[in-house]
């Protein structure tokens, strides 16, 4: 999987999210990937987005979450369909949604660039 656009996302006000998050965007900056980063996250070479209804109008190989489940549900309702998603939970309570531990960062994102990986496909509910 060619990582041509990638979003990092940190936990709101979460200063250990916010670490693991300028630390995830330089390893894919490394890779020469376009690294979106959401504010206050800030990285030399990364682009920052002001707002994550930004990211609708951007299509992204992959976003990367950092955070918990709360962090991950206020990401899927800014992309685009069918835009895969790595969730990472940073501190706190195993969430439902992140398999990955901030302990596991990088042996997840080296699987990634390799292919070493599976996507699960879920299904988006919309109510109004």
């Amino acid at each position: 999987m060619k990582l041509q656009k990638v979003a990092v996302v940190s936990k709101v006000g979460s200063k250990d999210s916010e670490k693991a998050a300028r630390d995830v965007a330089k390893k894919f900056l490394a890779k020469n990937s376009t690294v979106y980063t959401i504010s206050p996250i800030e990285v030399e070479g990364a682009t920052e987005i002001e707002d994550l209804s930004e990211l609708k109008k951007i299509k992204l190989d992959l976003v990367i979450t950092l955070g918990g489940d709360g962090t991950t549900l206020r990401v899927f309702r800014n992309l685009q369909n069918e835009t895969p998603i790595l969730t990472i939970n940073v501190g706190g309570n195993r969430g439902i949604l992140a398999e990955i531990t901030i302990e596991e960062i990088d042996d997840a994102i080296n699987a990634i660039l390799k292919d070493n990986f599976f996507l699960d496909k879920r299904i988006r509910v919309v109510a109004s």
